[in-house]
């Protein structure tokens, strides 16, 4: 009993990213063999978090213990390890017999890997009905992103027929179960009316659902519709408020037509300070299609303007963390 109340209590501390703390109190229990609390040890050593120090070979150890002791993650962490030939050699055929092992144990993440696999025919050889049959227990098993993975296989018809109907059934699973990428790709089907009746109004609520569910995409899908009137008539305001939320999320298309609206003052007063700040964080993003735009206006702009943008996209990546910088 007192030490599921030291684990609970360690694992509400690394929920709430408290890591040294929660270290703290899983190191005795992985030391006693208690495979979750090796598991989440692993987890914090392996790359270092809160003043922890990394310690990869502990992580890996401590893996291997929970792994051995049949704890069904580090079952799943432990063959990706050996797959990758990351922090320990390659094996494959290892990895995909421990994956397999947990997959039939009943794990839902380990079905729909296994799932994805068969269906990628990487690291074992491609078979759609396996595919399908793993991906399906996993659903069942409450994995909502196996049903999007379902629905992919129907809608582009990788090695069986494409059926649109029921890729939109799958979607809708996923999206009723709170899968954000169930909720866009019902926000495409009714689009493009494919597998459902087009509705650009249903289109709009399934995008704005995703979106608010943490999908970058959809809200520079919302930003694209208001911007081109797809909806109604051109509304700029709105169209700059999803890319805004698409930015906020590290999209750095997002991020880029922001820069747009914002040297152009569509939907927004012009600043071509906050423009080259969109533009550096879409290029720290990784959108090389930008370096045009940021030479131009930084080539227009006085020194001490160019400074304050650098300064503004440091804070705003600061501010929200999934920005990358």
């Amino acid at each position: 009993m007192a030490a599921d109340f030291e684990l609970n209590k360690a694992i509400s501390l690394y929920n709430s990213q408290e890591y040294k703390k929660a270290c703290e109190l899983l190191l005795p229990l992985a030391n006693n063999n208690v495979p979750e609390a090796q598991w989440l040890l692993c987890q914090i050593l392996l790359f270092g978090q809160d003043e922890v120090e990394k310690d990869q070979a502990k992580a890996i150890d401590y893996l291997v213990k929970a792994a051995d002791a049949d704890f069904p993650p580090a079952k799943l962490n432990l063959a990706w390890v050996l797959l990758e030939g990351v922090f320990m050699p390659k094996n494959i055929e290892i990895g995909i017999g421990m994956l397999k092992d947990t997959a039939n144990q009943g794990f839902p993440n380990a079905q729909n890997d296994l799932g994805l696999l068969y269906s990628e025919g990487k690291f074992i050889g491609k078979d759609i009905q396996k595919a399908i049959y793993y991906l399906n227990l996993s659903a069942e098993n409450g994995n909502a992103e196996s049903y999007v993975a379902l629905g992919h296989i129907y809608s582009e018809g990788i090695d069986i027929e494409k059926d649109y109907k029921l890729s939109f059934e799958f979607n809708q699973k996923a999206a009723q179960k709170g899968s954000a990428s169930g909720m866009f790709n019902l926000a495409l089907s009714y689009k493009k009316g494919e597998g459902v009746e087009k509705d650009m109004q249903l289109a709009l609520e399934y995008y704005k659902k995703s979106a608010n569910y943490g999908n970058s995409k959809a809200a520079v899908n919302l930003g694209a519709m208001y911007a081109n009137g797809d909806i109604g008539p051109v509304d700029f305001t709105e169209s700059y408020k999803w890319y805004e939320v698409g930015a906020k999320l590290g999209d750095a298309i997002a991020q880029s037509n922001l820069g747009i609206m914002q040297s152009s003052g569509q939907g927004v007063e012009k600043n071509n300070i906050l423009a080259l700040m969109w533009y550096y964080l879409s290029s720290f993003n990784g959108n090389t299609d930008v370096e045009d735009e940021i030479v131009r206006l930084q080539n227009s702009m006085s020194s001490v303007e160019v400074s304050d943008a650098r300064e503004k996209s440091q804070k705003f990546s600061k501010s929200f963390p999934s920005v990358l910088f």
